[in-house]
């Protein structure tokens, strides 16, 4: 594995993509990170909670037919990918959670994965 790179149809850990996200957001910034990255993160099955040794691969995102049907790509069809994430809402969580606790552990940022994966909100590390 590249150190903060992250190569499609590959297997990662989530804990090493979430610490590959983070550096590469705190390396570059933002803005510069969103206009690089057009991928998604998927899993092997169906995640209900994500762990620290969640198997991702970093794919293309699914094109959509004239019928609004998602085309995946050979890689994901081939393999029974699931999308665990678009890569702009995972980058969203992690940069939220950087924003909100600068030292966050990689417990925390898979909390906030699964806890806005269950309400369609950010967690309050705040609070």
């Amino acid at each position: 594995m590249k150190e903060n790179t992250l190569e499609k149809q590959v297997a990662y850990k989530l804990s090493d993509v979430i610490t590959i996200f983070k550096n590469m957001i705190l390396e570059n910034g933002i803005d510069n990170f969103l206009d690089n990255l057009d991928l998604c993160v998927y899993t092997i099955d169906f995640v209900e909670e994500a762990i620290n040794d969640t198997i991702c691969y970093m794919d293309d995102y699914p094109e959509v037919d004239d019928n609004d049907q998602e085309i995946y790509t050979d890689f994901v069809t081939e393999n029974k990918l699931v999308m665990f994430y678009s890569g702009e809402q995972f980058e969203d969580v992690i940069s939220n959670t950087l924003n909100q606790k600068f030292d966050a552990t990689i417990e925390e940022f898979i909390f906030a994965l699964n806890y806005y994966r269950d309400n369609d909100n950010f967690a309050d590390f705040m609070g």
